[in-house]
């Protein structure tokens, strides 16, 4: 009965640090999802789960890129001075915010 038990234990273990495997073979390399879990498929095919913070800060970093390249065209093809300012604040904010995340993702998850 102690062998059965721990073999379960070391299961569930071993399912909460791992994929799917069944149902994320025919995913691409990548970020995924499946059992709700996030993971992300290595290009030799190990899957490694993904943290909401993680996921959250990408994202973050996403948006602050996208915020940046469309203030940039404001700053480039705007006729009036003070939205070219507003759209420069905005370039400058983002980039701090991106630098600070960028930091904390280096510091938190690729260590």
């Amino acid at each position: 009965m102690k062998k059965y038990t721990l073999l379960l234990v070391l299961f569930t273990i071993f399912s909460l640090f791992t994929c799917d495997l069944a149902s994320a073979r025919s995913k691409t390399m990548g970020l995924h999802n499946h059992n709700e879990k996030r993971c992300y498929k290595t290009a030799t095919g190990k899957h490694i789960p993904v943290s909401y913070d993680r996921t959250f800060i990408d994202k973050l970093i996403k948006h602050n890129k996208k915020a940046i390249k469309e203030a940039q065209d404001i700053v480039n093809r705007a006729d009036r001075e003070e939205l070219k300012t507003i759209a420069q604040e905005i370039i400058t904010e983002h980039q701090e915010d991106m630098e600070k995340l960028q930091t904390l993702r280096t510091k938190w998850f690729e260590n």
